[in-house]
C-alpha cells in the first residue's frame, strides 16, 4: 500500500519500491505520483515494480529500464 495515499484518503494504481530505502509508493499512473516525488525530494534514483510478474528496475538518473 502507498502510505502517503492512505494518509490523504486517496487510491493508487500501481506500487513501486525505492531500492535505496525500501519505501513503497504509488506510480506515475496514480493521482499523487508519490514515487517520483520521493526521487525529486530525496534523490533515491532506482525503483522497482511491486506488481505480480513484473521484474524490472527504473533509474530516474539514467531514464532507463533494466529487466531481470
Amino acid at each position: 500500500m502507498c502510505e502517503a495515499c492512505v494518509k490523504l484518503g486517496d487510491a493508487w494504481v500501481h506500487l513501486r519500491t525505492c531500492q535505496e530505502c525500501g519505501v513503497t509508493l504509488c506510480c506515475d499512473d496514480s493521482k499523487n505520483k508519490h514515487v517520483t516525488a520521493h526521487f525529486q525530494a530525496i534523490g533515491h534514483p532506482v525503483i522497482s515494480s511491486v506488481e505480480f510478474n513484473e521484474r524490472w528496475l527504473w533509474s530516474y538518473k539514467d531514464e532507463a529500464f533494466v529487466t531481470y
